[in-house]
This record gives structure tokens, sequence and C-alpha cells, in this order.
């Protein structure tokens, strides 16, 4: 069992930007933000959240909004918060037949589980926190078992009993609760882009599973953009494991370059394809190929401050000095602590900008402070004015 892959979270944030962008159908259905919900349901205002939320499952059977708009406007209830168990519990015995009551309450217990597991592979994981997922997975799966008898078409519920049985490692299980969710809407993308997940290598699936289910979904009516997003999963995958099992991360580099020419949506995201080959190319000193790519994020998200740090980095390696000093004092200046830490270096050496050891030391304090560890542990050593100057990181891991 394995962490949440980095393409499941950019799913999330691309999600949440959705929700909180104000998208087209959300003020004609009401849809509440996450504030209003949790205030909803901390005023215990359970009646309102019945029929708020079940407009939307609602305007999702009759197809005023996609299985994609119905997903990102339940993501309000992934606050993982242990107090709000008890008002999740009030508003089930105050709606025992609703449906969007027992989804909601099904989903807050998924995430319960996931936040107890923590994000570690399996062997950094306790008994303990294993335990507690599974523990808050069986409160969720009452939830959401009991919300498949009050709804004709419920799609979501089958979405988050596939996470669980990701999660749990029951690939049957996982293949059952696709089946069903097609035989209710055989459109629908968010299914098979979850039971897609379900195959990646580091769930126990492999590259041959996600191409033999690709080919699958050639046949289901999917737009190209969903088609190509499905593609670029596969390809992801077979990137992983080049860097991760055979070490070629070259290859790993390329591939994930080509994932993002797929998923142009994933650009501007810290866990998407492209960041993954800007980094690479760090990693492996092909420096005019980070820049490249770091330069693509860049003009979506200019105020990205990691991609910027990365570009700058990539700049001073090759003697780009101005280039290189801009971009790192910029992400520096608004509070990146790896840039921080790298400005400090700089003025520690005084090889790219003047040294100036109070200023060194400055920066790698400021970066301490932000609890990262190569900071803290270069901070202590910075005031040592007769110490040997640290060797210049060569890349960028983030």
């Amino acid at each position: 069992m394995l962490p949440i892959s980095h393409r499941q979270f950019s799913l999330a944030v691309l999600s949440l930007c959705w929700l909180l962008s104000g998208a087209v159908r959300a003020p004609a259905l009401g849809i509440p933000t996450q504030t209003e919900t949790l205030a909803m349901l901390t005023g215990s205002q359970f009646a309102d959240l019945d029929i708020r939320f079940g407009a939307v499952q609602s305007a999702y059977k009759t197809r005023a909004i996609s299985d994609e708009d119905l997903r990102a406007a339940f993501r309000v209830f992934y606050v993982a918060d242990p107090a709000m168990e008890s008002q999740y519990l009030a508003w089930v015995r105050h709606s025992p037949t609703s449906y969007v009551a027992h989804l909601a309450t099904g989903i807050y217990y998924k995430k319960i589980g996931q936040d107890r597991r923590g994000d570690g592979y399996a062997n950094q994981v306790s008994d303990d926190q294993m335990v507690g997922m599974e523990q808050a997975f069986t409160k969720a799966n009452q939830h959401l078992n009991a919300s498949l008898a009050l709804d004709d078409k419920p799609l979501l519920t089958y979405l988050h009993l596939i996470n669980i049985t990701q999660y749990l490692g029951d690939h049957a299980g996982s293949r059952r609760l696709y089946d069903r969710s097609v035989s209710l809407d055989p459109g629908n993308f968010i299914m098979r882009q979850n039971y897609m997940n379900t195959l990646q290598t580091r769930w126990g699936g492999s590259v041959e599973e996600m191409q033999s289910f690709l080919k699958e979904c050639q046949h289901a009516g999917l737009s190209a953009e969903h088609y190509k997003f499905l593609e670029s999963l596969v390809i992801e995958d077979q990137a992983w494991v080049h860097e991760t099992v055979d070490g070629n991360l070259d290859a790993a580099r390329k591939e994930y370059e080509e994932a993002s020419k797929l998923d142009h949506a994933s650009i501007c995201l810290p866990c998407g394809p492209i960041s993954h080959a800007a980094n690479l190319a760090l990693q492996i000193h092909n420096y005019k190929d980070a820049i490249k790519q770091f330069s693509k994020i860049l003009a979506v998200d200019p105020g990205a401050l990691r991609p910027r740090a990365g570009r700058g980095l990539a700049e001073l390696q090759l003697g780009n000095i101005e280039r290189a000093v801009a971009d790192i004092q910029y992400a520096a200046d608004h509070g990146d602590a790896y840039a921080q830490d790298l400005f400090g270096k700089m003025y520690l050496l005084g090889t790219s900008i003047p040294q100036d050891q109070d200023k060194a030391i400055e920066w790698i304090k400021k970066a301490a402070d932000q609890g990262y560890r190569p900071a803290i542990s270069l901070l202590p050593l910075a005031p040592n004015r007769s110490a040997k100057p640290m060797p210049m990181p060569g890349d960028l891991k983030m």
C-alpha cells in the first residue's frame, strides 16, 4: 500500500480550484462554499444542507452538471477535523433517509482514515496508524453503503468506495465498483480516472494493466480531452517506473514531459508531470531543459515560487548570474524556504554575489525558521568564519 499519488493530489487541487473559482453553474445551484458548509454543519442547519446538496445531486442526474462538477461540489466535505464528527452524526440522525447526509459523512470518515494513515509508504506507517485508518474506513463504508440504497444514481458513492478499496489493496473490489458505476452512468469519466489510478504500479498494478484499460476506454464515448488525460496517466506510470524502479532518470524526464503535453491543465500544479520533468532535468544536470520546463510553469503561474527557485538554480549552474539572482531572490523574498537557504549559501560562498556573512546567516535562519532541514543543519556552522566553504548544491529536490 502506497501513499497518495502525485496525480491524485493534483486532481484534488484542480477540483478545488474549480469550486473556489465560482464556476458558471455554481451560483445558479447555490452550491455552498466550504466555509458556508462547515458553518451550516456547526450550526446544525441540516435541512438546509439536505436541500442544497440534494439539488447538486439532482442537477447531476438531470445532466445539468457533469460528473466532474458533482465531484468538485462535494469536496467541501474533505476537511478531516475530528471535532466535526458529532455534527456529521447529528446530520445523519436528523436525516436518516438523506442520500447526501450519508454520502457526506462517508466522505468525511474516508478523509479521516487517509489522514490517520499519513502519506508514507507501507514500511513507514506504524501499526497504530494502520489501525486508525481501518477504523475510520469501517465507519466510512457503513455510511457509503447506506447511501447506495437512498438514490438511484449514487455515482459519487462508488467514487469514494473505490478510493477505500485502493488503500486496502482490494483490486477485485475496485473493479466491481467500477463496473457498477458504468452500469449507472456509461459515459462517466471520474470513475474511469479513479479506476485507472488503482492500476498504477505503485498501487500493485502495472503499466500493462493501465494500457489494457486505456484500450477498453476507447469505446466509452469519452471526449478527446478525457481520453488524452487517461493516456497521460499511463505515460506517467511508465515514467515513475523508470525513475523509481529502473533508475533511468533521463527516460523518466522525457516521459513526464510527454505526459504534460497530453494534460495541459496540470502545468501550473506543483505535482504535475511537467514539474517532475523539470526537477529530474536538474537532477541529471540538464540545466537547459530544466529552464525550459520551469519557464512553461511560470508562464502559466508567474508567482509559483519553487519553480522560480528551480529555474534560478539552473541558471546559476549555467553561469547566467543576473537571471539566477533575480529568480532566487524573488522566491526567497516571497517566503520560499529552499530559495532562502540557497540565497544564504550564495552569500556564504560569495561566488555569484558579494560574500556577506551576516546576510548569509539572515537568509539561512529564515529558511530554518520554516523547518527547512538543510538550513537547520547548516545554521550552526554558518557563523564559523574559519569553516571551509560548503559546496553549492548541484540539484533541487522538491
